[in-house]
């Protein structure tokens, strides 16, 4: 992450990644992540990627915050970037945020046994 120091000067920082309750790994995270879109939450950036299906996130005024994976509660069937893009995964999911409450909410619109919707 590129930071502004106390002292006023650009820095990079390289935040560990908690991976709490997900069978994601890091090697994995990093060949495959592909950021669709980027929300804020108070202090908290959120990069969310529809096709891994999860967001991370991160304090970015504390200097010593940790990246938060967490994975959506489900993911899409058969979604695959390299064969559909970005765009068909947005089509069928969405972040919204509710900066009353801090909230992050997420969405997925398929058909009823699971499928997506054509």
């Amino acid at each position: 992450m590129l930071c502004l120091s106390s002292s006023g000067r650009w820095q990079v920082r390289h935040p560990k990644i908690d991976f709490r309750d997900s069978e994601l790994d890091l090697e994995t995270l990093v060949f495959n992540w592909c950021t669709d879109i980027v929300v804020a939450v108070g202090s908290y950036l959120c990069w969310v990627d529809y096709c891994i299906g999860g967001i991370l996130l991160c304090d970015v005024f504390d200097a010593s915050s940790q990246l938060q994976y967490i994975p959506f509660p489900d993911k899409l069937p058969n979604l695959d970037r390299a064969l559909h893009g970005g765009s068909v995964a947005e089509l069928y999911q969405a972040v919204s945020v509710n900066e009353d409450h801090g909230l992050i909410k997420f969405a997925m619109f398929v058909q009823g046994d699971g499928q997506i919707i054509n």
